[in-house]
């Protein structure tokens, strides 16, 4: 009988080994398509985002030749180009680094320096040009090895004969003193025997990176197309007048490098802003100030609240939430698999599939619950300080709705976001850019409801703003075309409080 019970269960036995085996083949079958596919992202993104990337770099040059007829003629301040060094003699490239107060270093195509030309200010160029001498490495200039590192693949990328600009480099002089230079490595294909780049080195842009610039700054390489200044409080606008003129309204647009950038300081979003609303009610009493910083998160914010209420300025206005969630979520996730048990561990070790990251990243996110947790003690707890410092001060508060590609119901949409996600933050971000747009509207919707509890102006810029490759160029960052957009949105809904602020009816359209 107990033979007969033994091979009554076998064939069972054997149809469920079969069973494991087949599912087991799936899910490596899976997996290995996973991987493949996340390896072949760059191609089938890049394919399509060309196309559409042309067709918007063409609207932005048309927006660009039509903004021609309104925007100034001439650059805010005069300068040599940096091309220039290439047809001057000893005396003119002398008179070239200190007509653009630019230290100008040449070495061969193995690094070693040929001539270096010095500006008398500022000192800190000086201090720089100090370290280094012909006839020695010019790798002995860096003192930071992450520095060095990224200069060493900048060199090289001159050597094969193309430019590389606008890296930001610490320097350490004297007593420890962090300095900042903007580096530019450019190639020298012909001109100047021996060498073959040239290393220029420039104060940089920001006082501190990813916080704020530095006073009086210009760069206006690329004018017409591109022109870039800060004024005396270090805020890429004209000056602003302290203290303010009665009967105006000074609004400040506060945010990262979604408030801070564009081709010329007139096309920025607050810029544009400005134009539209002065145009709406026929007066120049209105002032849209730019007081976005490149990476500069709500904490970065809340520590120089005090600046921005320095102007003067009846509205702050805020479009945050990129920066915040690169610079905290990913401590955010490991104070939370730390402190809520099991869950997170096997969300963790789910995430280690490619098929499970890739398929079910929402479902690996944290609990809903526990998101609105981290956006209430990180982002909304600094603009609630800022509020309360602003009440005091008698300025008002408005925050935007952060605007995000649609990465729904298109493949290769989501293909090319996804790309761009991994090739800049990598896994370690803990989400895909599905999850980022899942948590985005988390965002959207918590901050809606937290304005309408705190009686901040709500503008719902994500709403009105619809579109994915063409419109976003990566999750956050948009073409002029939709920069355009997004300044129409934002001065339509600060209509009725710019008109309450003037004592004016709002005019019909």
């Amino acid at each position: 009988m107990t033979r007969q019970h033994s091979h009554t269960w076998l064939p069972t036995l054997l149809r469920l080994a079969l069973a494991a085996l087949w599912l087991l083949a799936a899910a490596i079958a899976l997996e290995v398509h996973a991987r493949l596919w996340e390896r072949t992202l760059e191609a089938r993104a890049t394919t399509r985002f060309a196309l559409e990337q042309d067709a918007a770099e063409r609207r932005d040059q048309a927006l660009l030749d039509e903004a021609m007829a309104w925007l100034p003629q001439d650059p805010k301040r005069a300068m040599p180009s940096r091309e220039a060094f290439l047809t001057r003699d000893e005396a003119g490239r002398r008179d070239l680094a200190a007509d653009r107060s630019e230290l100008f270093l040449l070495a061969d195509a193995t690094a070693v320096l040929q001539a270096i030309y010095c500006p008398p200010v500022p000192p800190q160029l000086a201090a720089l040009a100090e370290r280094v001498h012909v006839g020695e490495p010019l790798w002995l200039l860096f003192d930071d090895a992450s520095a060095l590192s990224d200069a060493r693949g900048a060199f090289r990328v001159a050597t094969d004969g193309a430019s590389m600009g606008g890296r930001d480099y610490p320097f350490y002089l004297r007593e420890g003193q962090e300095y900042f230079a903007e580096a530019t490595f450019m190639p020298l294909n012909e001109g100047i025997e021996g060498s073959d780049v040239i290393l220029s080195l420039s104060p940089s842009t920001y006082k501190r990176p990813a916080f704020s610039f530095q006073p009086n700054v210009y760069r206006g390489e690329g004018f017409p197309r591109y022109e870039f200044y800060t004024n005396s409080h270090g805020f890429r606008d004209d000056e602003v007048a302290l203290p303010k003129p009665q009967g105006g309204c000074r609004i400040l647009c506060i945010g990262g490098s979604t408030t801070v950038l564009g081709l010329r300081n007139e096309l920025t979003y607050p810029n544009l802003v400005e134009r539209m609303l002065r145009e709406h009610f026929h007066t120049d009493r209105i002032e849209v100030v730019n007081c976005g910083v490149s990476g500069l998160g709500t904490d970065g914010q809340r520590e120089q609240v005090h600046s921005y209420l320095a102007l003067e300025p009846d509205l702050m206005l805020f479009y945050v939430f990129f920066n915040d969630i690169t610079n905290n979520y990913h401590e955010f996730l490991t104070v939370w698999a730390a402190n809520a048990g099991l869950l997170p561990r096997i969300k963790r070790f789910l995430s280690t599939s490619s098929f499970l990251y890739w398929n079910l990243d929402i479902a690996l996110l944290p609990p809903e619950e526990e998101l609105i947790r981290f956006f209430d003690q990180g982002t909304l707890a600094n603009l609630r300080a800022m509020a309360a410092e602003a009440e005091q001060a008698g300025t008002d508060m408005a925050v935007c709705s952060f605007a995000g590609p649609d990465l729904r119901n298109d493949r290769h949409v989501r293909a090319f976001f996804e790309y761009q996600l991994l090739r800049t933050h990598g896994r370690h971000w803990g989400m895909t850019a599905r999850a980022y747009q899942h948590v985005l509207r988390l965002f959207n919707r918590r901050i809606e409801v937290i304005s309408e509890q705190e009686g901040w102006l709500y503008v719902p810029v994500a709403e009105h703003m619809q579109g994915a490759i063409g419109v976003f160029s990566d999750l956050c960052h948009v073409y002029q075309d939709a920069r355009r957009h997004k300044a129409t949105i934002v001065a339509d809904y600060l209509k009725n409080y710019v008109a309450e602020r003037l004592g004016k009816a709002v005019p019909s359209p």
